[in-house]
């Protein structure tokens, strides 16, 4: 698209010279303008040879001003002098993309009204992004300043340039808004991994060279898992799972029975009928689940997302045990510190005899242990009260993160998980939550720290979801010894991430601790942040 010239000939000038005469003797034209700069001359017949001030205005607002006193020799006949041009260099922050209206202005004097004398429409780069994936981003960008012709469009992920390409591609839809069509582009991105990046599409002025952001986007091409539970009964757990970021290596499965503590289990066996449809038979998993209690139990099975680590629930169930020939041993967990655990467990078929109690912990057998400790208190219940124990674990518990306790069938030697715990303190085992703070929270950092007690001498993962979106899952790598005396010592808990992948403007943040044995998101902030 050709704009019309304003550029007056001398003959021009010389015969029209009398009808340009303005308020109060002022005198001008626009000749031309560009998004550097907008060009003409200006002249007041009070002043002679003088030379006025002119300025630029877009809107209401002035946005440049200059001496009207560059030599322009085809004046000088017509006005006795050739010292009356003028060149507003425009700033490129001024302009919006697409077109901006210029009204050039001129004063004869400090503090004299100013008189408009032309103006002229100058054009920044401008277009649109129709598609932004990991792969490909495409659109369409234009810059009439060029006369229509194919502008530079450089693509930047997380703030670093990825693609150069030129806008030079058929798009006939552009035809009947811009009046022609070859103003397409298509980039292939590289290197891109997987999860939440920032994606700006600039186009390249040709006047100045600048830079013009056409349009950011986020993307995060994460899948997330699927799989199928085939089977739920009361003695075992079957099914699939399967994450196409991991392609055939298997992923995680975490399962729960009622409040107990979940359990991770890896999607591997062997499931032949798979291979058609995902393209790998590795992704099976079979539970065998310990004895339970007669009666309604919950039943909770998720897929664990390798890369952002979130759960995602594959079934949530009900489960009715029968009874059977005879009756399950009952229980409970009722305390568990840095050195002891006590409850209590009781087989109505020993009747007031005592039964057998195992400690697991961590999945290893500890030892077997008789709950004959005297529990009067249960003796409405239970009609007799040697079923209790206290058990002292300390020196075997220390550093770790899961106990379980199971009561042993006396009929059958089964056993039935009558309690279990995660390890949230250092020293004692309690249901602290995780721990931490966001410090700072901008457009250039976002640092804070994150503690899980459940993995007292670990570094624990922390994630930023953006607009809903999972952004970042990392480790804390940061010494934090400020914080030491609230981790139980350990410092390496700070983390300090560049918010690059996160698009300007107003943005939804939440940023959580992931809890290594539930993974449960521990929320430690929920707000809106305006990115740059």
């Amino acid at each position: 698209m050709r704009r019309p010239s304003r550029r007056y000939r001398t003959a021009a000038l010389l015969e029209t010279l009398e009808s340009r005469v303005l308020l109060d003797g002022v005198l001008g034209a626009v000749d031309a303008g560009t998004s550097s700069a907008v060009t003409g001359w200006a002249y007041d017949v009070d002043l002679g040879s003088s030379p006025v001030q002119v300025r630029a205005v877009i809107g209401a607002t002035p946005v440049a001003e200059a001496t009207a006193n560059v030599t322009r020799p085809d004046l000088a006949a017509g006005l006795g002098s050739a010292d009356h041009g003028y060149s507003l260099t425009l700033n490129a922050g001024d302009l919006s993309p697409g077109g901006n209206l210029v009204i050039v202005q001129v004063q004869d004097s400090p503090g004299a009204e100013w008189v408009t004398i032309g103006s002229v429409g100058v054009y920044r780069p401008f277009g649109y992004v129709d598609v932004a994936t990991a792969t490909t981003v495409s659109g369409w960008a234009v810059d009439f300043d060029v006369d229509a012709a194919p502008v530079e469009v450089q693509v930047f992920v997380d703030g670093v340039l990825n693609q150069t390409v030129t806008a030079n591609q058929s798009r006939p839809d552009l035809i009947p808004g811009l009046g022609s069509e070859f103003f397409g582009y298509t980039a292939t991105l590289t290197g891109v991994t997987i999860g939440l990046h920032r994606i700006d599409v600039f186009a390249k002025d040709t006047q100045n060279g600048d830079l013009v952001l056409i349009d950011s986007r986020q993307i995060n091409d994460n899948s997330s898992p699927i799989g199928v539970v085939d089977v739920v009964d009361a003695t075992s757990i079957s099914g699939w799972a399967f994450d196409a970021d991991a392609g055939s290596a298997p992923i995680f499965v975490l399962y729960q029975i009622d409040n107990f503590v979940p359990q991770t289990v890896q999607a591997s066996g062997n499931r032949p009928d798979l291979t058609g449809v995902i393209g790998s038979p590795l992704h099976g998993f079979n539970i065998t689940l310990p004895e339970l209690t007669t009666g309604l139990h919950n039943v909770q099975v998720w897929a664990l997302d390798p890369i952002s680590l979130e759960k995602v629930s594959l079934v949530s169930t009900q489960i009715n045990v029968a009874a059977g020939g005879d009756s399950r041993p009952i229980g409970a967990l009722d305390v568990v510190n840095g050195s002891t655990l006590t409850g209590w467990a009781w087989d109505a078929d020993a009747g007031s005899s005592a039964i057998q109690v195992r400690v697991d912990v961590d999945g290893v057998t500890l030892n077997t242990y008789t709950a004959d400790a005297t529990r009067s208190d249960l003796t409405p219940f239970l009609g007799s009260s040697d079923h209790g124990f206290s058990i002292a674990v300390g020196p075997y518990a220390a550093g770790a993160r899961v106990i379980e306790v199971f009561a042993i069938n006396p009929e059958t030697s089964d056993a039935i998980l009558i309690g279990s715990k995660v390890r949230r303190d250092g020293t004692v085992w309690t249901d602290t939550t995780a721990l931490g703070s966001v410090d700072i929270l901008t457009s250039e950092q976002i640092a804070g720290w994150a503690y899980s007690p459940s993995s007292p001498t670990a570094a624990t993962f922390y994630r930023i979801d953006v607009d809903g979106m999972i952004g970042v899952v990392d480790a804390t790598s940061v010494s934090r010894p400020d914080v030491a005396p609230l981790t139980d010592g350990y410092a390496t808990t700070g983390f300090s991430v560049t918010p690059t992948f996160i698009a300007a403007g107003s943005r939804h943040v939440v940023i959580s601790v992931i809890d290594p044995i539930t993974y449960e998101a521990f929320v430690l902030i929920d707000t809106n942040v305006t990115f740059s």
